[in-house]
């Protein structure tokens, strides 16, 4: 296995100040990055390097490793990200384009203008969580409060309006944009969609009182065909005529003698 030999100084490596601004996640924000670096060179590849080009070779070198870490980071994270360029630069590490090899220890910090941009940025993060998470409890109090049945929804609606700068306390507007927002149970259960059918049909009858009695027709012949005969008597006196008919019966179904 090929011996790493110090070209500039036997049997040892050389040390070089390391000072630089890192990239954090968010442009326009860096990291001061200041240490050292140590640097090497392995003979049995290739000829020696002049000092000068290997101390920038691996200044070069160490900035690109680090940058690769701490671009990953918001800059409130200076801490972790220190951490994270701490791991592949502990020890020895190639250069794709040299034949140095690099290790360092860095200090990571914001200073100056990037502390004063990381700052606004940190308020301004801090209070699109804050809305955001108003509006989540906000989700949750009108999903499991005020729209949970019908009767609370419409208290709701009136203390709103009744509150609000610019009121409405049009019951149409409830109609059309709440009450199909109310949770009466589980979306899924069979009962709360039936019951959900039979609010949209008395909102269709509502608009034209004559459709119920094509309903009361309809649902009276299904009681019948499962034979609950009481029910169907039932139905069949919800139906209005609208004009005088010779059979008295207006097309319902007739109650059992």
């Amino acid at each position: 296995m090929p011996r790493l030999t110090d070209i500039w100084s036997p049997a040892r490596s050389r040390k070089a100040n390391f000072s630089a601004r890192l990239p954090t996640r968010l442009p326009g924000i860096s990291f001061t990055a200041r240490g050292h670096a140590w640097f090497r060179q392995d003979l049995s590849k290739s000829a020696a390097l002049p000092l000068r080009t290997a101390r920038a070779a691996a200044l070069a070198g160490v900035y690109e490793i680090a940058k690769a870490k701490t671009e990953e980071f918001d800059p409130e994270a200076a801490f972790h990200a220190e951490q994270a360029t701490a791991v592949p630069l502990t020890g020895w590490q190639p250069l794709e384009k040299s034949p140095v090899e690099v290790r360092a220890t860095l200090a990571l910090d914001l200073t100056g203008e990037n502390a004063a941009k990381a700052e606004r940025f940190t308020e301004s993060l801090r209070g699109a969580r804050l809305n955001e998470a108003l509006a989540r409890q906000h989700i949750e109090f009108l999903r499991g409060v005020a729209l949970k049945d019908e009767d609370t929804a419409r208290l709701w609606w009136l203390h709103r309006n009744l509150t609000g700068e610019s009121p409405d306390t049009s019951w149409t507007a409830f109609t059309d944009i709440v009450r199909p927002l109310i949770r009466i149970a589980d979306e899924n259960d069979p009962v709360t969609r039936l019951a959900r059918a039979l609010l949209t049909m008395n909102d269709y009858f509502q608009a034209d009182p004559d459709r119920l009695n094509n309903l009361a027709d309809l649902t009276a012949f299904a009681a019948k065909k499962v034979s609950d005969d009481e029910i169907a008597r039932t139905l069949a006196t919800l139906r209005q005529p609208t004009k005088p008919s010779q059979s008295g019966t207006n097309g319902a179904v007739p109650a059992d003698p």
